[in-house]
């Protein structure tokens, strides 16, 4: 049975509630919106999960867990508030680093391996802002 992509994250909220509860009850709290016309993956802004549909459909079912509880931690780590006067695309690509490298070490879903996904090991524990300045 193939599910709309909306659909797929919900079940995946549902299943961070029960397995992951922190991060389940973040998740649930951002409006899902679907934004295939302008963004190529997913995105926050810290009330909404934007997500494009073609991409969700291509990811496992626990990579699409990975993928909220990514987009949560960004939240967490008050990602888009600390960025100040950096660089918007390296702040982004750090934060990534930083979060990517927390959930695969907390076994958060399963490490987005269907697309390319920002991880290296040297960065484990480290915050965006020592990312971004290394």
């Amino acid at each position: 049975m193939i599910k709309t992509a909306e659909e797929r994250i919900t079940q995946s909220r549902v299943r961070l509630l029960l397995t992951k509860p922190f991060f389940g009850q973040l998740a649930v709290r951002l409006k899902i919106v679907d934004a295939t016309d302008w963004l190529p993956t997913a995105a926050t802004d810290g009330k909404h999960l934007y997500y494009n549909s073609r991409f969700i459909m291509m990811l496992k079912k626990k990579e699409v867990e990975f993928l909220v509880a990514h987009e949560v931690l960004h939240i967490v780590y008050d990602h888009m508030d600390r960025r100040g006067t950096r660089d918007p695309q390296l702040w982004n690509i750090a934060d990534d680093y930083c979060v990517n490298a927390d959930l695969k070490n907390h076994h958060i879903g399963e490490f987005i391996t269907t697309v390319p996904c920002l991880y290296d090991y040297k960065y484990d524990r480290q915050s965006a802002e020592q990312v971004y300045d290394s």
